[in-house]
């Protein structure tokens, strides 16, 4: 199972900052016939691109902006400059006023100063850092692994060493207390 990046960092990282509502578990059901709900995040897969591994005692908000950082910066990157140029473009053919002029008194050039490119590169960069759709399937434990179900759940957590075989990376997000969890370092 896998839950694609795009749905994971969603909200800003909302999968990350709460308990997820996999929903499903009936205790007078069969433990065999319990499946994933239509609402689950994963879906089954042949292949997961990242394996995040990380400590859920960790900064969220750390975690997220590492995570934002890592699938949509490159994208932010290029957007912003691309914007930023566009805005200092309109400033230089005076579409976009000028916010201030510095005069010189020894006869020289005169200054005119607008922060267009600036306010159009941040925008760009931040708009697109939240807003951009990867599409990386990733492992995410609490989205690919049954949390309603403990027999499930624990079929699951067996299956660890599967998630990672079948994952081109793994990715840690370290954090000064990573290593002192049994789970992070049995990940």
């Amino acid at each position: 199972r896998a839950v694609k990046a795009s749905v994971a960092l969603k909200g800003f990282g909302r999968m990350l900052r709460e308990k997820p509502s996999i929903a499903g578990y009936r205790p007078e059901a069969s433990e065999a016939l319990i499946e994933f709900p239509p609402d689950c995040p994963s879906t089954q897969t042949t292949s997961i691109d990242h394996f995040w591994s990380h400590n859920w005692g960790a900064s969220r908000l750390g975690k997220i902006c590492v995570l934002l950082l890592r699938y949509n910066g490159l994208p932010s990157a290029v957007i912003s400059s691309l914007l930023a140029g566009l805005g200092a473009y309109l400033s230089c053919v005076e579409i976009l006023p000028y916010w201030w002029r510095m005069y010189t008194t020894d006869g020289g050039r005169d200054y005119e100063y607008a922060p267009w490119a600036l306010i159009f590169g941040l925008v760009g960069f931040f708009v697109t850092l939240l807003l951009w759709v990867p599409q990386s399937k990733v492992f995410l434990d609490k989205a690919c692994i049954h949390q309603s179900s403990p027999v499930i759940k624990k079929k699951g957590i067996e299956g660890i060493g599967a998630f990672l075989a079948y994952s081109q990376y793994l990715y840690v997000i370290w954090d000064p207390e990573y290593s002192r969890r049994l789970w992070c370092v049995f990940e």
